[in-house]
């Protein structure tokens, strides 16, 4: 199924071992958007995070994380990514408590993974933590809530329905929603806000 996202807030423990995030959307039969979307935060690491369930992959978040790439990726890939992020975290349009916060991060990352040199110094320390620093992996992934690094787009998905809310069992495909002009959409949710802030850049 096509849905139209319009907001994926932070991955949180709805009750047992799984955390989830929920989404702001407009399904298909619904005039009116609302919280009836739901993210296991695993369907949400599997799509940004290409090495999810590799028991080599390292304890924290790394810089391929945060651009939402592989550790393979090309460097054209990386500058695609790079640039999709900054456009939906520039503290200008995006209205997130901590959207500073990310963009320094996005642009870190670009830094050293867009340099040959710096990018082969940085998956060498990758190597040696996960050969000598894995053992407390899953308690401080557990501490870290989990947040997709896109907040809103096209999702192409597998999905399955229950009590009115959709739950994403896959994502296939993840495009930015883009108007008539050009422009992308970026969304944010403001402190104190009923709805996701829209903002076309």
């Amino acid at each position: 199924r096509i849905i139209e996202v319009l907001y994926i807030g932070q991955c949180k423990q709805r009750g047992g071992d799984e955390s989830s995030a929920f989404g702001w959307s407009r399904t298909p039969n619904q005039l009116l958007p609302g919280w009836n979307l739901i993210f296991p935060e695993k369907v949400l690491r599997a799509w940004f995070e290409p090495d999810f369930g590799d028991p080599e992959r390292p304890a924290t978040t790394t810089y391929y994380q945060t651009l939402g790439i592989g550790r393979d990726a090309a460097e054209p890939e990386i500058k695609t990514a790079y640039r999709r992020l900054v456009r939906q975290w520039h503290p200008d349009v995006c209205k997130e408590p901590d959207a500073a916060e990310v963009f320094r991060k996005i642009q870190r990352a670009y830094e050293i993974l867009s340099v040959k040199k710096t990018r082969a110094r940085y998956d060498a320390g990758l190597k040696l933590e996960a050969v000598s620093g894995n053992k407390d992996r899953g308690a401080r992934n557990k501490a870290q809530s989990y947040r997709a690094p896109l907040r809103c787009g096209m999702l192409l998905c597998d999905v399955t329905e229950l009590g009115g809310r959709l739950t994403v069992q896959k994502i296939k495909a993840w495009n930015d929603i883009i108007s008539p002009s050009g422009k992308t959409l970026v969304t944010s949710w403001p402190a104190g806000a009923n709805e996701p802030n829209l903002t076309w850049s």
